[in-house]
């Protein structure tokens, strides 16, 4: 049986709890629904969420719970610009950008890694170039990013809550990974995902900033090809299981070494196959 077009639901619990018979692949059960408030910050709305989700996950980044909306990230990316990340950023937005909006002020998946790694998370970009086959390999990447351990049969318990909450969440907890979302970018719009259903279904779960409250939708991997995307992973690349959130903290070496330097994408769909850079582990099929 297909699942329907779209859920609502107001976090990822409530999604795991309509999806459980469809065994999904989740982000972490704290990851917070982006809402955009304007028709052009839908890049700061997911970066927002993103930043929440860590900060709730108890990221050891503290000034992830500082960052409150738009002039906040904006100031957060000059910070970065200064500190010497994504100069081809910085010189397009001429080290300034507080206090801008409109178009002249959307940002993408550069700027999103460099507050990132401001912030000391790790984080990195797979760029898919080929629009055929696009959506499989968005479906790909976020299936290996997804992957769920071994002991799927963990609970997560919040406190203070309801006997009737907590059965609820005991229940869905399972489906739920310890990542945050992916934050997709296409065509002056980005998304971010929320997990997967598996094979044979094949959804990606998807949440539209520009949607209404509690919108989550069901995608093919079909209704995204023809176009192409970027997905920002937070975590380090490893050859098995995609990013791992053992791995989200930068340390002062790996700072130093991406200083002076735009980000650089860890895989490449194109031409029909995966590219890889040298320090990507990474590995996926060819038919994406």
């Amino acid at each position: 049986m297909a699942p329907p077009d779209e859920l609502h639901a107001d976090d990822v619990l409530a999604v795991a709890a309509q999806l459980a018979s469809y065994r999904p692949a989740l982000c972490c059960a704290v990851a917070e629904l982006p809402r955009q408030a304007m028709a052009w910050d839908c890049g700061y709305a997911n970066l927002s969420s993103v930043c929440a989700t860590l900060a709730s996950s108890r990221h050891p980044t503290r000034a992830l719970g500082h960052v409150k909306g738009v002039v906040d990230l904006q100031r957060l990316l000059e910070a970065a610009w200064r500190e010497g990340f994504d100069p081809d950023g910085a010189r397009h937005f001429r080290g300034k950008l507080a206090g801008k909006n409109g178009e002249s002020a959307m940002i993408g998946a550069g700027e999103w890694v460099a507050l990132l790694w401001h912030l000391r998370v790790e984080a990195f970009v797979v760029e898919v170039v080929d629009r055929r086959g696009a959506g499989t390999a968005v479906y790909r990447v976020a299936s290996a990013c997804f992957a769920q351990p071994a002991a799927d049969d963990e609970v997560v318990e919040v406190e203070e809550v309801s006997r009737k909450q907590r059965r609820i969440e005991r229940s869905a907890a399972a489906w739920c990974g310890e990542r945050p979302p992916l934050m997709l970018q296409h065509d002056g719009h980005s998304r971010t995902i929320l997990g997967v259903l598996p094979a044979p279904l094949k959804y990606l779960i998807v949440r539209d900033p520009g949607d209404e409250p509690g919108r989550v939708r069901l995608l093919t991997p079909s209704e995204l090809d023809g176009k192409q995307y970027q997905i920002v992973v937070c975590g380090r690349t490893v050859a098995r299981g995609g990013a791992t959130t053992g791995a989200l903290t930068l340390s002062h070496e790996q700072v130093t070494r991406r200083l002076g330097r735009d980000p650089e994408p860890a895989a490449i769909w194109d031409r029909g196959m995966w590219m890889y850079s040298p320090w990507c582990q990474l590995r996926w099929s060819e038919r994406a």
